[in-house]
Parts: structure tokens; sequence; C-alpha cells
């Protein structure tokens, strides 16, 4: 049965704990999430977006680099710090792990965002993978009444963040054994 809330409450911290996926305000837009550690709940992100089978998954939302200690070098995490926190997601080599997230591509994009409830709110669930709240090739969605005409009842919660219209998509990195190569300016 979908939720709404008009913020990151405790039941939306359980929800994510538990598997499930919504779509709330991220520092940029509005993303579909789901825990990174969950295969399954990741998995959902592609069917209700109808996403392309050999794109990743989007972007994850860590805290900090401790978050990703066990899966990317401490050379590419030294040069990631430089551009956090802040709108910018870094695509970081974290080979055979989430395959699941990054189909094949060994590299997945993470982003430390400068916005407190946000923060707040990972700091509880862990990293989130986030996508675009929108059906693949449509356009993603500026406030709720458009994430429910996308998604429905196929996700299990929403997060009301009003009308953000005004953000724009972070800037997209790569590091790539200390080299920085620009993708999405």
């Amino acid at each position: 049965d979908m939720q709404i809330y008009n913020s990151f409450t405790p039941e939306v911290v359980a929800l994510l704990k538990a598997g499930k996926i919504g779509v709330i305000p991220s520092d940029t837009t509005y993303g579909v999430v789901a825990s990174l550690f969950n295969e399954e709940a990741v998995e959902r992100i592609y069917v209700v977006k109808r996403r392309a089978l050999d794109k990743r998954v989007g972007t994850t939302l860590i805290t900090d680099t401790t978050d990703l200690k066990a899966y990317v070098s401490p050379e590419e995490l030294n040069a990631a710090k430089d551009f956090w926190p802040g709108p910018v997601s870094i695509e970081l080599f974290v080979g055979d792990n989430f395959v699941y997230a990054h189909r094949g591509h060994q590299t997945l994009a993470f982003r430390v965002p400068d916005n407190q409830q946000v923060m707040s709110l990972l700091k509880q669930t862990g990293p989130l993978a986030t996508s675009s709240a929108n059906i693949a090739e449509e356009k993603p969605a500026d406030n709720l009444g458009e994430a429910i005409e996308y998604f429905g009842e196929t996700v299990d919660f929403y997060v009301d963040g009003g009308d953000l219209s005004h953000r724009q998509p972070s800037r997209i990195i790569k590091i790539i054994n200390g080299n920085v190569e620009e993708i999405r300016s």
C-alpha cells in the first residue's frame, strides 16, 4: 500500500532498510531510491522505470568516502573528496562489486549531497542507489504529482519535497587512475 510523507520520517528509513523503494527529493532532483546493498530493491528500480538493463542504475548517494573504503581504491577516493559534498556525481571503479547496479560497466557513480536532510536520511539508511524519477526517455518529474503519474502504486512510498523544477541534475565526472574526465557538465 503506497504511502506519501512530507519529510524523511522514521517510517521512510524503516521502509528503505526493509528493501522497499520510493521517490524522494534528493539534493538535486526527484529520484527513485533503494538501498544499494539490496539487490532485489535495486532491480525494482529498473522495472518501475522500464530502464534499459545494460545501463548503470544511476547515482548512489553516500555520507562520505568511508562508505566506499571496501570497494574503491584509496587514491581514487582521495581525488573524489575534492568535489564533495556537492552536486557532482563521480564514476569510480568498483570492479565486481554491485554488478546488479553497474551491469558489467565495473564503475558506479557516487555523490555526497550538500543537503542536511538527505545526509541525515543517509546516515540512517546507508548508501542509496538513485535514478531520476521518470519512465525511461521521459522528462524527470519536477514535483510529486508528476512522479505519481509515472509510478502510481509501483513504488512503495513518496516523499513530497515540493516543486524542484529550479534544480539542476548533478555534474558527472569520472576518476580512473587519478585522471578526472568530464562526462556531463
